[in-house]
């Protein structure tokens, strides 16, 4: 993909060298090592959350209030982001709500029993607001949205009821029932 960019001739290589990924056999030539960063600074999404109110960050409650995750203040930056884990829930059977709570979980601010019902109740939803603007954006009615969404199903997680509403075969916390 990435001479792609340089076949208008507009910009070169030397404009975005800075930006260029090494191959692999540039990384394994030079013995680069990854690690993550977690390991030597904790990345803690609701004390950064923390942090940026003390100068002044205000968080989505002021204006918005999101449907389907636990937080109103991470991921904030685009609305449409919430669609991507939704998917996740149609094909794992868990989404952004258990993200949310699998990191309060961790960091020690919640328990796995504390968290449960908000996952029971958050998971699995779809925030309208993000239909919206993302069927706008993709000129597709919300009729046409839905039914794309309909063939992602999980047919060994969720199953249709006799409206046709698509109902998941596990309980959170314990797995398929």
């Amino acid at each position: 993909m990435w001479k792609e960019w340089f076949k208008d001739d507009e910009i070169s290589e030397l404009d975005l060298q800075s930006i260029r990924q090494p191959t692999m056999d540039e990384c394994k030539d030079a013995e680069l090592n990854p690690i993550y960063l977690s390991y030597f600074v904790p990345w803690n999404s609701h004390h950064n959350f923390q942090v940026a109110q003390r100068w002044g960050f205000r968080h989505l409650g002021h204006e918005y209030e999101r449907e389907g995750s636990i937080d109103n203040y991470d991921q904030i930056d685009s609305i449409s982001y919430l669609l991507n884990p939704y998917m996740k829930y149609l094909k794992f059977g868990h989404s952004v709500a258990t993200d949310n709570a699998s990191r309060w979980i961790r960091y020690g601010m919640k328990t796995r029993e504390e968290m449960i019902p908000y996952v029971e109740e958050k998971d699995g939803k779809l925030d309208q607001g993000i239909v919206e603007k993302f069927c706008e954006f993709t000129h597709l009615s919300i009729d046409e949205f839905w039914k794309i969404m309909d063939k992602w199903y999980n047919t060994e997680l969720f199953e249709k009821d006799r409206d046709d509403i698509w109902r998941p075969k596990f309980k959170v916390g314990t797995g398929l029932v």
